[in-house]
């Protein structure tokens, strides 16, 4: 019995550009799923008892923090540059509870306590505050960002993702209004 190949032919092999293949190679980079469930109880921050527990404690310690000089100067070429103040609350309070510095529900509390002290300092500072963006219009400059973030020339520079143009859905749901 013959065997069937089917790249007999030269001409029936699919070419894949060396983008593309290290591109697919990338997306088996990731973790395997399950793969959190197999690792110790308790090895993250967040899985152990808070630093803080009370709303006083946190807000102090959040109010040092914003202060220090380097993310203080972080924080106010942010929003300089038009990035809602809500963003870098949300931003700060993630990494703060997935630090283990307090848990969710402290970090919820927080919100309006943080979202005052910002805008207070950036008032100081003479920059208006923005606290959301409603329209598309009103996205952050993206370019602005680059020159905040980048690095010394000694060290690696930053790069971020060009912005892409929106996609219209296509297809007979979209004319719908039905999946966006």
């Amino acid at each position: 019995m013959a065997e069937f190949d089917f790249f007999d032919d030269e001409e029936d092999a699919v070419e894949v550009p060396e983008e593309q293949q290290q591109e697919n190679a990338r997306q088996l980079d990731g973790p395997i799923p399950g793969q959190s469930l197999t690792a110790e109880p308790g090895a993250m921050p967040y899985e152990q008892p808070p630093q803080y527990t009370e709303l006083s404690e946190a807000m102090d310690y959040m109010f040092d923090s914003v202060t220090q000089p380097k993310p203080y100067k972080d924080f106010l070429n942010m929003a300089d540059s038009g990035v809602p103040i809500s963003m870098i609350v949300q931003s700060i309070l993630m990494f703060g509870a997935s630090s283990g510095k307090f848990n969710i529900d402290l970090a919820m509390l927080m919100v309006e306590p943080l979202t005052t002290i910002l805008a207070g300092l950036a008032v100081k500072e003479n920059i208006i505050p923005i606290f959301e963006t409603k329209k598309k219009e009103e996205e952050v400059d993206v370019a602005s960002l680059r020159k905040i973030f980048k690095k010394d020339e000694k060290k690696e520079e930053v790069k971020l993702p060009e912005v892409k143009e929106e996609v219209k859905p296509q297809g007979f749901l979209a004319s719908a209004g039905g999946i966006t």
